[in-house]
This record gives C-alpha cells, structure tokens and sequence, in this order.
C-alpha cells in the first residue's frame, strides 16, 4: 500500500502524509468512557477529533485516493 501511496505522490507532485503504528494497537491519547475498547478483526474503527465523529473503513478509503486528490484544492 505505501508504494501505491508513493506512486501517487509522484502522480499528482503532492506530499501524502501516511499514519502508521510500528508499536502495534495502543490507545495512545484521550480517554475512553469505560476504560477500554475491545475490538474484532475487520471491525471499523472512528478516529474523531473535538466533537467531529465519522466512521472510517480504510480498506475503502483508499480505493478512493485518486479521485479524493484530483479533486482536493492545492497543497499547503
């Protein structure tokens, strides 16, 4: 996938930040109500910042790339 991600930076001569997490899963920041989060394999998880909540599949997102930056204004 970072190739593609790669590929597509070179494509559009635009950065494509991308997140990772090499330590493996950890809720790193804020706090959750009940103290933890127990999830399954393939389960869709909500990354939310402030009061913004939307569900994100990133499977599904990233067949969605290309148009998302066609489409996107220029970078800054």
């Amino acid at each position: 996938m970072l190739v593609s991600i790669r590929a597509l930076e070179l494509e559009f001569n635009r950065p494509i930040g991308v997140l990772q997490d090499p330590q493996g899963p950890k809720i790193r920041i804020g706090r959750l109500d009940e103290g933890k989060l127990a999830l399954d394999a393939g389960e869709t998880v909500c990354f939310a910042l402030r009061d913004r909540r939307e569900a994100v599949n990133p499977a599904a997102s990233s067949r969605n790339i290309r148009s998302r930056l066609s489409r996107s204004g220029p970078a800054h």
